[in-house]
């Protein structure tokens, strides 16, 4: 059996119409290294039209190793990267959402890394940003060697959580036990991007954006799986001897700064999170309070707000946005100048 370099692989469900749209951008790269890559297209029992997409493109780029699958029913995040993850066969696997598009040659630029190192546990893209109708069609990618000590002290932790930033070492020695021991966990492909440095350490960052997310709603309840399932992953880490306490420690720290608090202020200043209403605010904050309460950003950042009225945390979290994106902007234009623990 031919074993090719990378499996990209996208888990789909009822989103025909964005599909459509990522793979006209993502297919044209492919053909340029058709012989390296194969592309499996997971469709979650959709009721759309997602499977006259899939005939739509396997018919037109023909000369591609695309493998398509389609569940009876919806089987949930869990069976859909499930389903990828048995079906791939390369050495290395980058599972993709249906509402994350590619920037122009990214591709190229992953090929050519994984081509360049013998061994590598994870390829980290470091930048994506919103889609807003506006296309990069000349990007410049940087790449550096780096390790997981360096990504978690330097505050970007975790930013490794969005899976379709990882570019994974595809080695299926224990899935079934991962599998079996986190069903239902929300980080399972982070939980796998650990699992591949277990196998080898080597990690190279890609610097340049890379990805465009399109904004879409989030039916997952925020407060448990960036509390208790995130927890879980992280201790599967620690288990396994690629994380240590310190990484822990530095993991939490990044994810209070960039996504506990801006998460809490948003929930108490509108009512809801990407789209999700949230009734019991004393469970969020027994969540909160158990699994963060020893960090200091949690104190610093959090606790002042737990008891403030709906009116002042408006205006907090108002004028804190305003200010976040006018630093994001500033960070752009002095070429990250500005740490991510300020974000």
């Amino acid at each position: 059996m031919n074993v090719k370099l990378l499996t990209i692989a996208i888990p789909t469900w009822n989103r025909a119409k964005i599909l459509e749209q990522s793979l006209n951008y993502l297919l044209p790269q492919i053909v340029k290294n058709k012989d390296k890559i194969e592309l499996i297209l997971s469709d979650n029992g959709s009721d759309d039209n997602t499977q006259e997409v899939f005939q739509k493109y396997i018919t037109e780029f023909n000369q591609l190793d695309i493998i398509s699958y389609r569940h009876n029913q919806n089987t949930g995040y869990y069976g859909n990267f499930k389903k990828c993850r048995e079906l791939s066969n390369s050495r290395y696997l980058w599972l993709l959402s249906d509402n994350e598009f590619v920037c122009s040659s990214i591709v190229d630029y992953i090929i050519s890394i994984l081509e360049s190192y013998d061994d590598l546990g994870i390829v980290y893209l470091d930048e994506w940003q919103s889609y807003k109708h506006e296309y990069p069609i000349n990007n410049k990618y940087y790449s550096k060697e780096t390790t997981i000590d360096e990504l978690f002290r330097d505050g970007v932790g975790y930013k490794l959580t969005l899976i379709s930033s990882i570019i994974m070492k595809n080695n299926k020695i224990n899935d079934n036990e991962i599998f079996n021991n986190y069903n239902g966990n929300a980080f399972l492909g982070f939980i796998f991007l650990l699992n591949s440095l277990k196998f080898s350490k080597n990690i190279v960052q890609i610097d340049g954006v890379s990805l465009l997310n399109r904004f879409v709603n989030i039916s997952a309840d925020l407060f448990e799986i960036w509390t208790k399932d995130i927890s879980n992953a992280i201790n599967f880490g620690l288990k396994e001897n690629v994380l240590t306490d310190e990484n822990k420690n530095d993991f939490y720290k990044s994810v209070l700064n960039n996504i506990t608090r801006w998460h809490y202020l948003e929930y108490k200043a509108t009512g809801e999170l990407y789209g999700r209403s949230y009734k019991n605010i004393n469970e969020i904050n027994c969540k909160l309070f158990f699994y963060y309460n020893k960090y200091p950003q949690f104190q610093d950042y959090i606790e002042p707000i737990i008891d403030k009225p709906k009116f002042v945390v408006f205006f907090i979290y108002y004028f804190s946005s305003l200010f976040r994106k006018s630093l994001i902007r500033i960070k752009k234009k002095l070429n990250h100048f500005i740490p991510n623990t300020f974000l």
